[in-house]
């Protein structure tokens, strides 16, 4: 039964519905980091110029997606690293670390450098 229940898995995380919603969550989080980092940067602007002023309502439209993806990210890797990533024990609790400080940050890093790399042999059969 555990055998079973664990090919389910595998077969959920690896399918190219996951791939295709891992893959839009990931690519949304690094949208949603830049122009968090452009926010910051622009904060020397005057605080009277148009750029400044239509920054805090892409930051709430990004906001509210991001949130949505960067849980789906987060969640998304964090059971393919436990249940699936065939990487040794030192990697996979670098990758816990890395997810647990960074979010979906470090989780969207794990999708471009390890699971689209272990997954793409699944898509491509």
């Amino acid at each position: 039964m555990a055998a079973e229940n664990m090919d389910y898995v595998s077969t959920m995380l690896c399918g190219r519905k996951a791939q295709s919603a891992f893959s839009f969550s990931a690519w949304w989080s690094v949208a949603l980091g830049v122009t968090i980092a452009v926010f910051f940067w622009m904060q020397n602007e005057p605080a009277n110029s148009a750029a400044r002023s239509a920054l805090p309502v892409l930051l709430g439209c990004l906001g509210l997606v991001g949130s949505v993806a960067g849980l789906v990210i987060f969640l998304g890797m964090l059971a393919y690293l436990l249940k699936c990533d065939p990487s040794g024990r030192g990697w996979k609790a670098f990758w816990l670390f890395i997810f647990l400080v960074s979010c979906c940050f470090g989780s969207s890093l794990y999708f471009f450098a390890v699971y689209k790399k272990q997954v793409a042999h699944v898509i491509a059969i």
